[in-house]
Order: structure tokens, then C-alpha cells, then sequence
């Protein structure tokens, strides 16, 4: 399989830009960068976070309770973990 190719276009100048991505065939959570890690969630996870959302529309997002209190430093830590 090839890597992804991205086509970015400046709206102002049209000028076009192509990024390789050279993970394309990594599983997992890919971690980019040493001193502050980009963790970029694994594409079947968040394809299956979204046909959760599609099929059962949850009032809330997972992980937060409609009633009762929320830890933001929970839910924070779980997103970006």
C-alpha cells in the first residue's frame, strides 16, 4: 500500500502543497514528536466510536453522564491518553 497523499490548497494564493503521510500502514495509536507527543488515534478505533454515534445516538458523548457530576480532568485525561 502507498502512503497517504494530502493535497492542501491556500484559499488566498492557490498555491498547492502535497504532504506525505508515511504511517499509512501503521495499527494503532501513532505517537508523533518527543518532547510533547501528538498521539493520533487509530482510524478503526475511530471508526468505530462513529458508527457507534450513527447507529445509537447518544444524547451525550461517550464517557460524559447526562446526570450527576463530570470530572474534566477525567474526561480530559481519557482524551488525550
Amino acid at each position: 500500500m502507498a502512503d497517504y497523499r494530502f493535497i492542501v490548497v491556500n484559499k488566498s494564493t492557490l498555491t498547492p502543497l502535497v504532504w506525505l503521510f508515511p504511517k499509512t500502514t501503521s495499527v494503532g495509536t501513532i505517537v508523533v514528536g518527543n518532547t510533547t507527543p501528538l498521539k493520533l488515534r487509530d482510524p478503526e478505533e475511530i471508526g468505530k466510536e462513529l458508527a457507534f454515534y450513527l447507529s445509537y445516538r447518544p444524547s451525550v458523548p461517550i464517557g460524559i453522564e447526562r446526570e450527576g457530576d463530570n470530572n474534566i480532568m477525567k474526561w480530559l485525561e481519557l482524551q488525550y491518553d
